[in-house]
């Protein structure tokens, strides 16, 4: 029996995922002949990386791996238990390739001036991948008032003596409710307690505290089942809390006091907004997508400034860069989609709730992987760039492909060796490439949706001689309609169907990136509070984490290489994205326009970060590792800036309303087009490296029956996945 032919187009995580889990096994082999069509020369989408003529690494931005990623951490366990890594590696395993990273440092504007609140996050025993069950949404905010417990009682300084008081009918009150649940049932106590002390409170705020102890402790752990009276006291006692709080700290300019005040006021509406919207009814994260985020809090009664402007609820926005055209003046994430987020971030995490990767994600991640997938098969075509998918009736007939450039020897051999890592270079190998240095020379750059280089010649796929089915693993950006562009799938869009609606209602987002090698080290440049990755710091270079790990994987001279590596990243507010693919000087333009902003917010906005480079509106440019001598603002051309507008490279938007046009892998509306990508529906609806394998898996699942379980898929839905 001739095996299927699967032409995945696109080899990004969802791509070469897909192609993982079709021939993964002997018997998926003998089914399945996969080939991965790819522009240009390396792997990995937005989670490319690649090594410059120095031997840098350099990323398309900052990736960290929540501890919740357990579809990402599986594939990354079951890849390396396949892969013969290099003799010298330094990553034979993957708990070499990926650390726990504990601390966190949360940006604040306090009294105008930036300061940060450090953030310690605890570690379990569990492991990031292992098949433990989701806790339901009641379980998972049981864990998080806890937590809210934990932090208003032992890390708030100067409450210890309020702890001491006791008011007598405060603490008949605790003992009442211990006594009437076990006299009267758990919802008649909720009753009585509710009137008794909530709707006319006599507690001070550490006795209302430790009130929310017993009843967790009473609760076991989850709110699930709980009579609506009883939710209902619990929202009661989280707003008299809150509103406690305030008094007793209005005008504080500590950023703890202020920082835990937010996230009191914050937790308030959001307990509130749970049971009014998800537990009491029964429904889906999803069900409330169609309100932004801030908006479904400030309904429930968060306060308006908070909600608006607390780094804590930015945070939510700045991970996934939840930015209408990347302008922070536009903030949009739909509230399922950011609540179901934050749950699965903190509340269900194992392990360690951030992990950094040791290395490039290109070296740590995509090598080991392609090594594994061509064991396993998979072919793959380099320099094969996607211009048109045209329709046959109700299927796609034929794919029709630019060959960008002719390899001198095949197969291209895209890797080479560096560090003792399988690595990919920044630009092709030009000695595998006809008249590769005449290409080199012009700096063409086969990336590029801007990219001018006439192509060499043409390949047309056609169904059912070439393929069987074909994988659409190109971003939402690669085919979304643009000024001037009808984009790939043109052909496709000329009949009503679900994949156009998709494409021409759900947005994307242009991001940036810039990272500088320092001779310094974190306290000489005036961060003290060790290595950390920051959020909801100064736009646009929000993001920031000390990645100097990677520097022991550069080939810098024994004692003579820079101190500590900083990546940084953030929205981008631009249009450029959408200008046709004639316009040859955007990405000009667009270099031009962040190496702008690389120099304001290194003068104004590192401050927040590093005090003794950046002070009042200057920045000391020796902090810039540059062995040519280079001074001033020169010293950033040896740094490494990226301006992400390519459409490809885009972020797919989780706005709010835009759900409800994201689809399955078998919802394109065309019989053999099977969809896959970080911008289909899954367990995030948003930007992250588990939505992409996340949805790997289920493409290669509606393509094979195979893998059954996708942990965390349906978590924002609730609903019978279509091809599961």
């Amino acid at each position: 029996m001739a095996r299927k032919k699967i032409a995945i187009l696109g080899g990004g995580m969802a791509g070469l995922t897909t192609a993982y889990y079709l021939t993964k096994t002997p018997e998926l082999r003998a089914q399945y002949e996969v080939t991965v069509h790819q522009m240009g020369w390396r792997l990995g989408g937005k989670a490319a990386s690649g090594r410059d003529r120095q031997g840098r690494n350099l990323e398309h931005g900052l990736h960290v791996w929540f501890g919740y990623y357990d579809c990402a951490f599986r594939l990354l366990q079951e890849v390396y238990a396949a892969y013969t890594p290099p003799e010298t590696s330094p990553f034979k395993t993957w708990t070499d390739a990926f650390k726990p990273q504990k601390h966190t440092g949360i940006g604040m504007l306090v009294d105008d001036r930036w300061t940060h609140l450090s953030v310690d996050w605890p570690e379990n025993d569990g492991q990031p991948g292992d098949p433990k069950p989701i806790p339901p949404l009641g379980g998972a905010l049981a864990l998080l008032l806890g937590w809210l417990r934990d932090a208003i009682l032992d890390r708030l300084p100067g409450w210890e003596p309020l702890l001491e008081e006791q008011d007598p009918e405060a603490s008949d009150s605790l003992l009442f409710l211990a006594a009437a649940r076990t006299a009267f049932g758990f919802d008649n106590a909720a009753l009585a307690f509710a009137e008794a002390v909530v709707v006319q409170p006599r507690l001070s705020l550490p006795q209302a505290m430790k009130v929310l102890s017993l009843w967790l402790h009473a609760l076991g752990g989850d709110l699930t089942g709980l009579g609506h009276a009883h939710l209902d006291a619990i929202v009661r006692l989280l707003r008299l809390i809150d509103a406690q709080y305030r008094a007793f700290h209005q005008g504080s300019n500590d950023p703890a006091v202020i920082m835990i005040g937010h996230l009191l006021n914050v937790f308030a509406a959001t307990m509130a907004g749970a049971v009014a919207d998800l537990i009491k009814p029964n429904l889906s994260f999803e069900t409330i997508d169609d309100w932004d985020f801030s908006d479904w809090l400030i309904y429930h009664g968060a306060d308006e400034v908070i909600a608006r402007t607390s780094s804590l609820v930015r945070i939510i926005y700045d991970i996934s860069f939840q930015y209408t055209d990347g302008d922070p003046a536009r903030p949009t994430c739909a509230a399922g989609s950011g609540l179901g987020s934050v749950v699965r971030m903190l509340a269900t995490y194992k392990g360690a709730m951030m992990y950094h990767v040791q290395g490039g994600f290109g070296d740590a991640v995509i090598a080991p992987l392609y090594a594994v997938l061509k064991d396993n098969g998979v072919k793959f075509e380099f320099f094969h760039k996607v211009t048109a998918l045209e329709r046959d009736g109700d299927r796609v007939g034929r794919v029709r492909m630019e060959v960008q450039a002719a390899v001198s020897a095949q197969p291209y051999r895209p890797e080479f060796e560096i560090c003792g890592l399988t690595s990919w270079p920044t630009e092709p190998h030009w000695d595998q490439l006809v008249d590769g240095d005449r290409l080199r020379d012009a700096g063409v750059n086969f990336e590029s949706h801007w990219c001018q280089e006439p192509p060499i010649g043409e390949v047309v796929l056609k169904a059912d001689q070439d393929y069987d089915q074909v994988v659409l693993a190109i971003p939402l950006g690669g085919y979304k309609p643009m000024e001037g562009d009808p984009g790939i799938c043109a052909d496709l869009f000329t009949v009503e169907s679900p994949l156009r609606r998709f494409a021409e209602n759900v947005d994307i987002t242009p991001t940036l990136a810039f990272q500088f090698w320092s001779d310094r080290t974190l306290p000489q440049l005036g961060w003290t509070t060790g290595k950390s990755a920051t959020v909801s710091g100064p736009q646009p270079f929000d993001i920031w984490a000390d990645m100097s790990q990677v520097l022991d994987v550069e080939p810098w001279p024994e004692g003579a290489g820079p101190k500590t590596l900083h990546y940084f990243c953030g929205s981008y507010p631009t249009r450029l994205y959408a200008a046709p693919p004639s316009d040859a000087g955007v990405p000009e333009r667009a270099a031009t326009e962040l190496r702008v902003m690389v120099e304001a917010w290194l003068k104004t906005g590192a401050e927040a970060w590093f005090p003794l480079a950046s002070r009042n509106g200057t920045f000391d440019w020796t902090a810039l590792w540059d062995p040519s001598g280079a001074t001033g603002s020169a010293r950033l051309n040896n740094q490494f800036l990226r301006a992400n507008i390519d459409p490809t490279e885009c972020c797919v938007s989780c706005a709010a309303g835009q759900t409800r046009y994201r689809l399955y892998p078998l919802q394109s509306g065309f019989s053999n087009l099977v969809l896959t990508g970080e911008g289909t529906r899954h367990g995030l609806n948003a930007t992250a490296v588990e939505a992409a394998v996340m949805s790997g898996m289920a493409s290669a699942r509606a393509i094979s029956g195979s893998p059954r379980q996708i942990p965390g898929y349906d978590f924002l839905s609730r609903k019978p996945i279509p091809e599961s």
